[in-house]
C-alpha cells in the first residue's frame, strides 16, 4: 500500500474540498492511503477523515509564518519517508512555495489545478515557472484550468491530464419523492419557483450579480425564491444588502449544508454567474439532477454535459438572466441522466481508479533534487 500526502484541504467545505473527499472515500484503501497536510487549524470533514484512520499533519500558516511553514513540511517528510508522493490540489501557482521542501527531499510532486483564474494573479505569475518545473505530474479539472495553471506549452504538448470532477451520480439522480419531501420541509409552494445557488459568498462567485438577477426575477415572478447555500468573507455585506433593499422575503440564506443533493431535487433552477471557475462540481451535480441551469459564459464549455446547462453573457442585464431562468421552466420533466454523465467521465468510481494510477506510479528520478534524508 502506498501512502500519499495530500495538500489542499481548508476549513471551507467547498468544491475543492468536496472533490478531495470524494476521491478519499472511493480510493482503493488496499492500494493507497491518503494522509493530509494543512496550514488551517481545522479542516472540513476532519472528523470523517480521522475516523477513516487517516492522519492530519497541521503546520504553521504560510501567510503568517512562511519559514516555519517550510521547515514543518521538511520535518514531516524526514519523519515519514513513506510519503514518496505529495499530491497538491491548488487554485494558483503560489502553492509552489510549499513545494520547495518536497522538491529538496526528492519526493514526487503531483500538482492538480482546480481553477481557471485567481484573485491574486501577481502571485500566480511569480511562481508559475517554478510550478511548471517542479511538478512531476500535472493534472487539471478541465482544459481551461490546465492552461491557466501550467501554460499553453505544457497543455499542447500533452503534459497535462484532465481528471474529471466526478461525483456519486446515484445521490443526485432525480427522485420525485425526495423533491416533494424537501420542498415541504422548506415550506415551498407546489408551483413556487425555487432558484438554487451553491457557492462561497466571495468575489469569485459574484454574489451581487446573484442578488441583481433575483431582484429582476422577482419582478417577473413574484413568488420566486432564492435558496442561497454557502458562507464566506462577503456574507455580512450581502446579508446587509438583502435587508437594506427589502429582499428578505425571497432570499433565504441556508448556510453550509450537507443536503445539497436533496436541495438539487427540490429546486427548479440553478444559478451560477461566477467571474471564473475551473470546472465547478456544483454544475456536475446539477446536471446529474437534471436541473435547468443558468451559468455565466466565463465558465468553461467543458462544464456542459447535458443540454440543461445554458450559458449567458456575464455582462448581460439581470433581466436577461431572469428571462433565461423562466424560459428554462418550459420543460420541467426531470429525467435520469446517469448514463450520459457516466459516458462523459463523471462517475466517481472510475475517476478514482484513474487518479489512483497517477498517485501510485513509480517515483521518478528528478534532476537537481537533493538527496533524501
Amino acid at each position: 500500500m502506498k501512502k500519499i500526502l495530500v495538500y489542499g484541504m481548508t476549513s471551507n467545505p467547498g468544491g475543492l474540498e468536496s472533490y478531495i473527499m470524494s476521491m478519499f472515500r472511493h480510493m482503493d484503501r488496499d492500494a493507497v492511503q491518503m494522509d493530509f497536510l494543512t496550514d488551517f487549524e481545522e479542516i472540513a470533514y476532519e472528523e470523517e477523515i480521522r475516523a477513516a484512520g487517516a492522519r492530519i499533519h497541521k503546520i504553521p500558516k504560510k501567510s503568517k509564518h512562511p519559514v516555519a511553514h517550510l521547515r514543518a513540511i521538511g520535518r514531516i517528510l524526514r519523519a515519514h519517508p513513506e510519503y514518496e508522493t505529495v499530491y497538491f490540489n491548488i487554485l494558483n501557482a503560489g502553492a509552489a512555495f510549499s513545494m520547495w521542501p518536497v522538491r529538496r527531499k526528492g519526493r514526487r510532486i503531483v500538482a492538480h489545478s482546480h481553477n481557471s483564474s485567481d484573485g491574486n494573479l501577481r502571485l500566480h505569475r511569480a511562481f508559475q515557472t517554478r510550478l511548471r518545473r517542479w511538478a512531476d505530474e500535472k493534472l487539471a479539472c478541465s482544459e481551461v484550468a490546465a492552461r491557466f495553471m501550467f501554460g499553453d506549452a505544457d497543455v499542447d504538448a500533452g503534459r497535462v491530464t484532465v481528471i474529471h470532477n466526478a461525483i456519486e451520480l446515484e445521490n443526485y439522480r432525480f427522485d420525485a419523492r425526495i423533491r416533494q419531501a424537501k420542498r415541504a420541509e422548506l415550506g415551498l409552494g407546489e408551483q413556487q419557483l425555487a432558484v438554487l445557488h451553491v457557492g462561497r459568498i466571495s468575489e469569485q462567485k459574484n454574489p451581487h450579480k446573484v442578488l441583481d438577477i433575483m431582484r429582476a426575477l422577482h419582478e417577473k415572478a413574484p413568488d420566486a425564491v432564492l435558496l442561497y447555500v454557502g458562507t464566506g468573507e462577503m456574507e455580512e455585506e450581502i446579508r446587509t444588502r438583502v435587508r437594506t433593499e427589502g429582499m428578505e422575503g425571497y432570499v433565504r440564506f441556508l448556510g453550509v449544508r450537507r443536503d445539497v443533493a436533496a436541495l438539487m431535487q427540490a429546486a427548479d433552477a440553478f444559478l451560477l454567474p461566477s467571474l471564473y471557475e475551473g470546472l465547478p462540481i456544483v454544475l456536475v451535480e446539477a446536471q446529474a439532477a437534471d436541473l435547468p441551469i443558468a451559468a455565466a459564459d466565463t465558465i468553461s464549455r467543458e462544464a456542459r454535459i447535458t443540454d440543461r446547462l445554458q450559458y449567458i453573457a456575464l455582462s448581460a442585464a439581470p433581466e436577461a438572466w431572469a428571462e433565461a431562468i423562466l424560459q428554462g421552466q418550459n420543460d420541467l420533466r426531470r429525467e435520469d441522466t446517469t448514463a450520459q454523465m457516466c459516458a462523459a467521465g463523471y462517475d466517481i468510481r472510475e475517476e478514482a481508479k484513474r487518479l489512483t494510477g497517477f498517485l501510485i506510479a513509480q517515483q521518478q528520478d528528478k534532476m537537481g533534487a537533493a538527496e533524501k534524508k
